[in-house]
């Protein structure tokens, strides 16, 4: 399992990364592009799916895509937990 994520810039070959540490294991992240700029995915949030293996309960963590080290902008706690190999995609609607 993970527990961090990790943003690589193929234009200048900076990183970077988030650790949510011990006993949390992470999903895939979903790029989630920001409406008033759709052109420039510079701008936007990272969407991850977590679980946290001290209570068995999942999370969502929303961290902005500039800088992944300054850690989550919101986390939203669930009650429960979900599958680690949930997958999503964005759609125009």
């Amino acid at each position: 399992f993970h527990s961090a994520i990790n943003r690589f810039d193929f234009k200048t070959g900076a990183t970077n990364h988030y650790d949510f540490g011990p006993q949390i294991h992470v999903g895939e992240p979903i790029y989630a592009q920001d409406p008033a700029h759709p052109a420039d995915e510079t701008r936007g949030w990272i969407l991850v799916m977590g679980l946290d293996g001290s209570t068995s309960k999942s999370f969502m963590t929303i961290l902005d895509v500039t800088d992944l080290s300054a850690g989550p902008v919101a986390t939203l706690q669930l009650t429960h937990h979900t599958p680690l190999s949930f997958h999503g995609h964005w759609r125009q609607v």
